[in-house]
């Protein structure tokens, strides 16, 4: 993989970092699919913006019915399960359940898209995890005490993940990034609003953001959403579904290190212990080898 590549792989998690801590704040004032209405506007209004910058972008035809369900997948679903699992979860618990995607995204590769697994890739995910878990300092007891209809939907989120990011890569790749990503804030936005429709008067919604929320709202909607989606389906294009996914790994480290920067939070061993565990992760996982051994019957991703 390129140096560019990793970079916004690095970016990518640092502005999602603070996406669990903004879904802390906006879902206690509002219901999730109202917070995944509001995120996926905001996202849309901030790409809309930039079409100026972007109009070389828009070229080639447009798949409705693969971006529609990329749509559906990578935002809409995923997110308003994401709000209802954190009004009975901590951030914490959310962003390590969040960083199983990879997991997700590789046997759903192999199983669903014919793509090419090798060892390295089990092995660097697997330590990559684990590095999670000793990051997150996750006890079983943690896991066991959580609602189980929560815990199964932060896994459904994730699975949705892991699936949208396969059909952008077989279905989309001659659509541009900015193309992908604006369809998919559209379609996030025009959906969940006509549900929200029937749900809450839009006026009740207007009455309750304060400038609280609106910051919030910039924090997940403008860089968690618009710019954060250009990222990752570059990512996606560039660098494959896998490696794409594995910016949910960095994600609890970007949180914790944007704790540390903006609440004076302590850095402990155990979160240098657990960095190195996701970085060898991550470093294996992308690391060229002579010798694969794939899976049966699979052919090398494109």
């Amino acid at each position: 993989m390129s140096r560019k590549l990793y970079f916004a792989l690095i970016i990518l998690s640092l502005i999602w970092g603070g996406s669990f801590y903004f879904f802390k704040i906006l879902v206690t004032d509002f219901n999730p699919l109202v917070v995944a209405f509001l995120r996926s506007t905001f996202g849309a209004i901030t790409l809309i913006a930039l079409i100026p910058f972007f109009r070389k972008s828009f070229r080639g035809n447009i798949f409705f019915i693969p971006l529609f369900a990329v749509g559906i997948l990578n935002t809409l679903i995923p997110w308003t399960l994401i709000c209802f699992s954190e009004q009975k979860m901590t951030s914490n618990l959310a962003s390590v359940l969040n960083a199983t995607q990879p997991l997700w995204t590789m046997v759903l590769g192999i199983l669903l898209f014919g793509i090419h697994s090798n060892r390295n890739q089990i092995i660097g995910l697997f330590i990559g995890f684990v590095g999670i878990l000793i990051l997150s300092d996750i006890h079983l007891s943690n896991v066991f005490s959580v609602d189980s209809l929560n815990f199964v939907a932060m896994l459904i989120a994730t699975f949705c993940y892991g699936l949208a990011t396969h059909i952008t890569k077989r279905y989309l790749k001659e659509m541009s990034m900015f193309q992908i990503s604006l369809g998919t804030l559209l379609v996030g936005s025009i959906c969940s609003g006509g549900i929200v429709l029937f749900l809450e008067e839009p006026i009740q919604i207007l009455t309750k953001i304060s400038w609280h929320h609106i910051g919030a709202l910039i924090g997940i909607g403008t860089f968690g959403s618009g710019i954060a989606y250009l990222l990752y389906f570059y990512l996606i294009q560039k660098g494959g579904p896998n490696f794409a996914s594995i910016s949910t790994y960095l994600v609890p480290v970007s949180a914790i290190f944007w704790g540390y920067i903006l609440l004076n939070e302590n850095i402990s061993w155990r979160l240098i212990i657990g960095l190195v565990f996701i970085l060898i992760g991550v470093y294996i996982t992308n690391r060229k080898i002579q010798l694969n051994i794939p899976v049966k019957g699979i052919q090398k991703e494109s």
